[in-house]
């Protein structure tokens, strides 16, 4: 699939303005051959002074001269240089005619640098996407119904939304009837279509391809250039449907005024590290009406991250939810390095709710670039797990989308005589130097600080069972009192005490330019322990009895003293390795891109264990033990596999379904 821009041959004609500086120019460039090559205008009519004053007003004047755009530009634009350039592609260019206006949106798009996206958290919709979601529609195709994009960028979903419109006009059944097309484009474009967003180019881009739909000019009156968290509703309005793709943009990349805003307004959804997308789910029930309809892309974090408690308590107090499409790590938007999902929801009415919901999970391999389209068959059993699920069994502390299978085994699981991991742990981050270069050295200089230098492990250093060796050491400072009393650490640090000393708890007074930054006790990296990655593709606990010493992307854990004496580390160890147990986590745990989980405590936690059989936790420490002398590694693991299987009495039918889903995901890593 050829990049647009290329398919148009942008790239040939106007190589030297393929940037921002030169947009505004290109995308007038196109909307004039737009015109022309689907004779709204007559290209006769094309004259030199156009390019004195080469506007967007100036250029639809020329298809209507009455039209009145809302878009403030400034008058005198000139661009004589790139006339000749201008009307060789008008007249010369890849054909425009019969081709859907959303091309103006696609333009304005491929032509938005990836820096200002990003930071704008705003990423373009492709085209089999915005089908799908509207596939759901239930509202724009009755007549008389009203439509909204909170945050319509260049207007992907509007442009949908008219075409679905369209189709409700039955009585227009002749095209060639000029009178009625008239009407209704009139009709759709002032009376119910609606778009809000701050950017005011995309704003116009957004206008004009609603506009363009029809070869008589009408204006789309209701698309407000505004921020539509901080507005009422739109014209008094309230809407039939809100549709859209929001942007993502963290709590870091706000500005201070305007985060104390959103959370003022927004506090039950928006607090701690949430999303601004969480706020458009609270705009989205202020603009609809009773039974109206919901259907957004977002975030799939929204299902399992803890600052979204807020916002999943919201919608299962506000909304009937009616489908979730969860691409489950698979980034479907072209340079948007975001887990995506598609939520569709009714505004409830008198408190009514629905006994199911559709889920589509996606289960299918990593796509090809160029096969994205894929995404959109949500009904394709070899792409997607399609199952119905309660709204009445999701938990505001997290949403875990379970098919039948998998409740049944998570049943199994969490109705034993079990407790929470994180109810018997005491759980640790690893050390964060603040400056790696300064405190990580090699082995071969360990005998330079023999009495500081500890044994250091990274995140590619855990291993399910096992510890890799580490050529690194760490310098653990923090026993220090007077930096001057070790003159040969003194002069290794010395160089990068600049840097040291600009760390936040430095400048404040609680640490030494010379320690760590956050050290952690001693104490804890002696005693042995349970530690694992917080970022892996699966279960990968490792117990570690020799003293490591690890980096912030680890965790360590250790059981409370006094609890579960029956319990053993090796034991534990064995557990959390299980098939059964990467199968309990990935159920419940947040997925990262297309083949890695995080694995936050706050999430492992939540795992349930056994808690008082002394004969359950021997036997797995005996094969522990085993598993420890290599050498029927392989052959210990399929028997201690078995023998947990059995334990939590796992169907032979339940035991393949584990099986065939973990070799998926493996599959896909």
């Amino acid at each position: 699939m050829k990049n647009p821009v290329d398919q148009l041959e942008l790239n040939r004609y106007f190589r030297a303005q393929m940037n921002n500086d030169g947009m505004e120019l290109i995308i007038k460039a196109v909307l004039l051959k737009y015109l022309s090559d689907n004779a709204y205008l007559d290209p006769e009519n094309i004259k030199p002074d156009l390019f004195e004053e080469f506007t967007f007003q100036n250029i639809i004047r020329l298809w209507d001269r009455e039209a009145e755009l809302s878009f403030q530009e400034d008058t005198l634009i000139s661009c004589k240089a790139e006339a000749g350039l201008i009307m060789d592609y008008v007249d010369h260019g890849y054909p425009l005619k019969g081709l859907d206006s959303i091309l103006m949106g696609t333009v304005y798009e491929e032509l938005s640098s990836a820096i200002d996206q990003k930071k704008k958290g705003m990423f373009y919709t492709p085209e089999y996407t915005v089908e799908l979601m509207l596939s759901l529609d239930k509202k724009c195709r009755i007549k008389g119904s009203r439509a909204i994009d909170p945050a319509c960028g260049s207007g992907f979903f509007l442009s949908a939304v008219y075409d679905r419109m369209e189709d409700s006009y039955e009585e227009i059944t002749d095209k060639d009837d000029d009178t009625k097309r008239l009407r209704m484009h009139k009709d759709i474009l002032e009376n119910r279509i609606y778009g809000m967003d701050s950017d005011s180019l995309g704003l116009l881009i957004a206008s004009l391809v609603l506009s363009l739909k029809y070869k008589k000019f009408v204006l789309a009156k209701n698309l407000i250039c505004t921020d539509s968290l901080m507005e009422g509703s739109a014209a008094g309005e309230s809407f039939d449907l809100v549709a859209g793709n929001p942007p993502y943009i963290g709590h870091k990349q706000l500005g201070r005024e305007y985060f104390i805003d959103l959370k003022e307004k927004y506090g039950s959804v928006f607090y701690d590290k949430a999303d601004i997308s969480y706020c458009f789910f609270v705009k989205a029930f202020e603009l609809l009406k009773d039974g109206g309809q919901l259907i957004f892309i977002t975030s799939r974090y929204f299902l399992e991250a803890h600052n979204a408690k807020g916002l999943r308590r919201f919608l299962m107090e506000k909304y009937v939810l009616n489908s979730i499409i969860d691409y489950n790590g698979l980034r479907i938007i072209p340079g948007a390095r975001v887990d995506l999902a598609i939520i569709e929801a009714s505004k409830t009415e008198s408190g009514s709710k629905k006994d199911y919901m559709n889920v589509h999970r996606y289960i299918g391999g990593r796509m090809n670039k160029n096969h994205f389209d894929q995404s959109a068959r949500i009904y394709d059993q070899t792409l997607f797990n399609i199952f119905t699920t309660s709204q009445e069994s999701l938990n505001h502390e997290v949403w875990v989308l379970k098919d039948q299978t998998t409740s049944s085994i998570i049943h199994k699981l969490e109705t034993a005589v079990v407790t929470p991991l994180e109810g018997i742990w005491d759980c640790y981050q690893g050390i964060i130097t603040g400056l790696d270069k300064a405190f990580v050295i090699k082995r071969e200089e360990k005998d330079s600080y023999e009495q500081f230098a500890v044994n250091w492990i990274k995140n590619s250093n855990v291993k399910s069972f096992r510890i890799t060796e580490s050529s690194k050491y760490l310098i653990f400072a923090d026993k220090i009192q007077e930096i001057k009393d070790y003159p040969c650490l003194e002069k290794r640090l010395e160089g990068f005490r600049e840097r040291l000393e600009n760390r936040r708890e430095c400048k404040n007074g609680s640490k030494k330019w010379f320690h760590l930054q956050w050290g952690r006790k001693e104490t804890l990296f002696k005693e042995p322990k349970i530690i694992f990655p917080y970022k892996a593709s699966g279960n990968r606990f490792a117990l570690d009895t020799s003293g490591k010493f690890f980096s912030a992307d680890i965790y360590g854990f250790a059981l409370k003293k006094n609890l579960f004496n029956e319990m053993s580390l090796e034991g534990l160890t064995c557990l959390l390795n299980s098939e059964l147990y990467e199968f309990y986590f990935k159920a419940i745990g947040k997925k990262l891109g297309n083949d890695m989980y995080e694995y936050y405590p706050n999430t492992v936690g939540k795992l349930k264990i056994p808690s008082s059989d002394p004969i359950f936790w021997e036997k797995l420490s005996e094969f522990y033990l085993e598993m420890s002398k290599d050498a029927e590694e392989n052959v210990q693991s399929v028997l201690m596999n078995e023998f947990i299987y059995a334990c939590f009495k796992i169907t032979e039918e339940e035991k393949t379904y584990i099986k065939n889903t973990l070799k998926g995901n493996r599959e896909n890593d």
